[in-house]
């Protein structure tokens, strides 16, 4: 095995049908990829748990075969039978129900749920009596389940794990031993037991990843770093290409450059989970390059590519698939050149004739979508939807992104006061995409008819996307502005601003039913609601428009020449 390294980890949805699977995994083998380890979505709330393994061992436990496991088994076996060598995540160190029942000495003190608390109850309805950790005669039952899951399936070569998730039962014990064991320990000891059953017992690679859900993502620093030195150093220890969940303008994560292991390796999302891959073109070579070189500059050789079967079929991932051929490039040789990248892909894929085409269509499209999703750098959208209102726009940008940017309340209230620089971004994006599309139709001729159509689709959502985005950027802001004037005639301006944009806002939205359009309709509504609670100035009642006729000129227009003659100054 060379010192450069690139695995996959391949997410499925729903037992997706095998000739799908199959040929994804064709495309992995041929790209070179050594390791996939699977994560089964469907398996949340049920079988993701490592320490529940007795459906994965008989597909016959519930009286009949279970199509997740049998999907799973053969989904392993198609791996290992291409020469890749197979792995699992198990993401959620849940125990099953049934172990409550057998072991009813090993149950602690109930879930402080709430703000503060570490254990995260908003997924779903936990045990208000959960299994105490601290109980020594519990650990050896984990280590046995490890074990289990290796006879199950033989061919697993590596387990991975994230003993950090929110979900994980190891910290929702309350009780008086737990309550004195900080975070650090916890995971110390849940890693060491997973250590001891997967590598000294089983001869497995594990595979420990830092991750921590919903609001706990700054904190891995401080569940983390205390463990520096103190960790097995035969496993891995992995972490984001970025700090935070998929944002990819979030800065680098700082272990990178500060935890101390000889195994570290950077995870890479390449799929949709929050970047619209499968209704944009998005390519985003540019930000793998620069991820990727600062990590193995801080001696990290080893890689790992998050992927859907979408992300490298030939038809739904025709131009997505460029993201995966870089990585695992760029994994093996950071120093390759972007153009090279671009060019390779481009002629292997769709010929010599076509190539250079199809780079000048694809390439800077994460420029649009970083300009139709972001705000000053910090997202307005999770999930590439649509927000479902404004509380929720708000919170993506602070409470979220904050949470990895520690300046984003104050980047945010330095541009209330200056909305057009805000939309400016937002312009350019449409801009570009309409450029696209120009480009589309003079290349028409040098593309398949097949390529050109479904470019066209995917360039029209996402201008239809970005103009919504657009004004639903400036709705938010417009209201914010408007909340914090003192002026009751600034209010007033902002009021009418705002009704235009909800207008505008309007027409965008019903013209199209791109990734829950109809959210924008009810921003909209929430918006006119919020300007029926406050009091509309009398334009009359101010010498300043005298002879003002709303007829001839805009209220815009009249506030620009006023400013001009240095008679009002907006927000003065």
């Amino acid at each position: 095995m060379s010192e450069q390294r690139f695995d996959v980890e391949l997410i499925l949805y729903d037992s997706q049908p095998m000739e799908a699977v199959s040929m994804a995994l064709d495309q992995l083998a041929s790209a070179g990829v050594e390791a996939v380890t699977l994560t089964y979505l469907v398996w949340e709330g049920s079988m993701s748990h490592i320490l529940d393994v007795s459906q994965l061992a008989d597909p016959q436990s519930k009286g009949h075969p279970d199509p997740v496991v049998c999907h799973i088994r053969a989904v392993v076996s198609a791996i290992s039978s291409r020469g890749m060598r197979p792995g699992l995540i198990m993401p959620i160190l849940q125990y099953p129900d049934s172990l409550l029942k057998e072991h009813p000495e090993w149950l602690g003190e109930g879930i402080a749920a709430g703000p503060g608390s570490e254990f995260d109850r908003s997924y779903d309805n936990r045990r208000e009596r959960p299994i105490c950790p601290a109980v020594e005669a519990f650990w050896p039952w984990f280590e046995d389940q490890c074990r289990c899951l290796f006879e199950a399936l033989p061919e697993l070569d590596r387990l991975t794990v994230m003993p950090s998730e929110g979900r994980c039962d190891l910290w929702a014990c309350r009780c008086e031993r737990c309550a004195n064991i900080t975070n650090p320990e916890r995971l110390l000891t849940a890693v060491e037991h997973l250590h001891n059953a997967v590598c000294t017992r089983g001869q497995k690679e594990l595979e420990v990843r830092t991750y921590l859900s919903g609001w706990r993502l700054s904190r891995q620093p401080q569940w983390w770093m205390p463990l520096q030195g103190r960790l097995p150093e035969d496993m891995i220890l992995a972490f984001r290409g970025q700090f935070g969940d998929d944002h990819y303008l979030n800065p680098h994560h700082p272990f990178v450059e500060q935890f101390e292991h000889p195994r570290k390796a950077l995870v890479i999302d390449l799929y949709n989970e929050k970047r619209g891959y499968t209704e944009f073109p998005c390519t985003i070579v540019e930000w793998l390059k620069e991820r990727i070189t600062h990590a193995d500059a801080h001696g990290i050789k080893h890689f790992v590519g998050r992927l859907d079967t979408a992300t490298v079929h030939p038809r739904t991932g025709r131009f997505v698939h460029l993201n995966f051929a870089a990585a695992a490039e760029l994994a093996h040789d950071p120093e390759k050149a972007v153009e090279t990248l671009y060019q390779g892909w481009a002629e292997e894929r769709f010929g010599r004739k076509a190539g250079p085409a199809i780079v000048s269509v694809v390439k800077g499209c994460s420029e649009i979508i970083n300009g139709a999703m972001f705000v000053n750098g910090l997202a307005i959208t999770s999930h590439s939807y649509i927000p479902e209102s404004l509380r929720r726009m708000q919170y993506i940008m602070t409470d979220y992104c904050g949470r990895c940017n520690p300046d984003a309340v104050s980047r945010l209230d330095g541009m209330v006061e200056n909305i057009p620089a805000l939309l400016e971004e937002k312009d350019k994006a449409i801009a570009r995409c309409n450029e696209k599309l120009r480009l589309l139709d003079e290349l028409a001729n040098e593309l398949e008819l097949e390529d050109v159509e479904n470019l066209r689709g995917q360039f029209s959502r996402l201008l239809a996307f970005t103009r919504i985005l657009r004004e639903l950027t400036a709705i938010l802001f417009g209201v914010r502005r408007r909340e914090r004037a003192w002026s009751i005639l600034d209010r007033e301006v902002s009021r009418q601003a705002l009704i235009k944009t909800i207008q505008r806002c309007r027409e965008a939205a019903q013209s199209v039913t791109v990734l829950r359009a109809e959210h924008a309709l009810t921003i909209c509504d929430e918006a006119e609601e919020l300007l029926k609670e406050t009091e509309v100035y009398d334009l009359k009642r101010s010498p300043l428009f005298n002879g003002f006729d709303p007829q001839s000129s805009s209220l815009e227009e009249h506030l620009s020449h006023l400013e001009a003659l240095g008679i009002w100054k907006q927000g003065g």
